[in-house]
């Protein structure tokens, strides 16, 4: 599957959102090792769980944020996927970042295209 990382369609119900990379390095990950220190863990055993919304728009009719619902808040907390090699580079910097499991949450309005192309996607990292 992916190098190091697992990817599912499924979600925890605790999360932390953070949109900046920076307060993931400084903040998040620090705390998170440290608590699990505390708690007798290996921090380098435990996931690192990243939800990813996104919405697939092979005909690159919209842009980054300007799709369903409130424009703001979907711009905020999701990234509008136009092909397949997208997912690839979005999952890139994903697992650079230190996540090892990715929820891949799929906002488009059809899910058969999303899912075609996060096949295509997957076929990368089988190689």
């Amino acid at each position: 599957m992916f190098p190091s990382a697992r990817v599912s369609f499924s979600c925890r119900t605790q999360m932390t959102l953070v949109t900046n990379p920076k307060v993931l390095d400084e903040v998040v990950f620090p705390n998170f090792e440290a608590g699990a220190r505390k708690a007798g863990k290996d921090p380098s055993k435990m996931e690192r769980a990243i939800m990813m919304n996104f919405a697939y728009d092979p005909s690159k009719s919209t842009e980054k944020g300007h799709t369903i619902g409130h424009q703001a808040e979907f711009e905020a907390r999701s990234t509008v996927v136009h092909e397949p090699e997208d997912f690839i580079t979005y999952i890139d910097e994903l697992v650079d970042l230190g996540f090892n499991h990715i929820v891949l949450n799929d906002l488009s309005p059809s899910n058969g295209p999303a899912l075609e192309a996060l096949k295509v996607a997957t076929a990368h990292y089988k190689k």
